[in-house]
């Protein structure tokens, strides 16, 4: 099992969860454009790892360990976005990058950048100086 896949699940569940208290398969099925068969497959996977409390016919939630593993993924999510748009890449382009990219990035790496963009949000003088740079390099 991939672990993009896994962290894709888990993605899923969480943000169901948040909007209407349960992850259903057939929306998980939908979200995914997978079959609601392979869902259920998964599902069943996810639980024996501990990542989510399942059930037939009602759906899914995620554990504890399953909502600790959600946290970690948004904040890399964020971190990364930050990072993207302190650089001056639009919002879009920074989201799909992030959503792209923090499924492989190391703890010790996040830990990094999020100091860098905490530094960075502190020091915007030399922020604008790098945006000014980037916009004139590309004018050329």
């Amino acid at each position: 099992m991939p672990k993009k896949t896994i962290e894709g699940y888990i993605e899923v569940i969480y943000d169901l969860e948040k909007k209407r208290g349960i992850a259903r398969t057939s929306d998980i099925a939908w979200i995914l454009g997978i079959r609601e068969a392979s869902v259920t497959e998964m599902l069943h996977k996810l639980q024996k790892k501990g990542y989510v409390q399942y059930s037939a016919y009602h759906g899914a939630c995620l554990s504890t360990r399953g909502l600790e593993y959600a946290k970690n993924l948004m904040n890399k999510h964020a971190i990364l976005a930050e990072f993207f748009r302190i650089l001056g890449i639009g919002k879009k382009t920074a989201d799909y990058d992030a959503c792209e990219i923090e499924h492989y990035i190391s703890n010790e790496t996040i830990q990094c950048l999020t100091e860098f963009v905490n530094y960075a949000k502190n020091s915007p003088f030399w922020i604008k100086k790098f945006r000014n740079y980037w916009i004139k390099k590309n004018e050329e």
